[in-house]
């Protein structure tokens, strides 16, 4: 079966004052049809601009 969407080795840094967060590092998924996932986190932990 064919992924509906693959991401592969995704990174995201981003600055906070002079110390760099690592948020997400190299991660990879696929999504298959009839499958779900969730992003979970705080209020204001970007995950609508991710």
């Amino acid at each position: 079966m064919e992924a509906l969407i693959r991401a592969d080795k995704i990174s995201k840094d981003f600055s906070l004052g002079e110390i760099t967060v690592h948020a997400l590092k190299r991660v990879s998924f696929s999504l298959f049809p009839e499958e779900m996932i969730v992003i979970l986190g705080p209020s204001g932990s970007g995950k609508v601009r991710c």
